[in-house]
């Protein structure tokens, strides 16, 4: 992530999304852990309530061996798209003072590093 940008309505998280001048941005988005799948990031949005959500669409159809051993023999073939919600205090990392509800309070959530040895 670059800091060379200026604007008024910045959003840094922790979990890798920041959004500058109107425009969201990513880093290390590229494998869904909880479906164990390639994916590719189309859009970013917030709901009503301020919680981040993104949408994605799978890169690769289930290989005929996978999708029986996962049970989604019904997925073969397709390319599928969906709305993944993201965790705001998903950063495990660090150790944070407050935890951040939502991006509509505009609150500032500060932490320390958390040693794991």
């Amino acid at each position: 992530m670059k800091l060379d940008k200026f604007g008024f309505n910045t959003y840094f998280l922790s979990n890798g999304f920041y959004y500058i001048n109107g425009v969201w941005k990513n880093r290390g988005i590229g494998y869904d852990t909880e479906r164990k799948i390639e994916i590719q990031h189309l859009d970013t949005k917030i709901d009503e309530k301020g919680q981040l959500y993104i949408t994605i669409q799978t890169t690769r159809t289930p290989h005929i061996k996978g999708a029986i051993n996962y049970d989604k023999i019904d997925d073969i073939g397709k390319i599928e798209e969906y709305d993944k919600k993201i965790g705001l205090n998903s950063d495990r990392k660090r150790m944070w003072f407050s935890q951040l509800e939502s991006l509509k309070d505009k609150k500032f959530c500060d932490s320390c590093l958390f040693p794991l040895i």
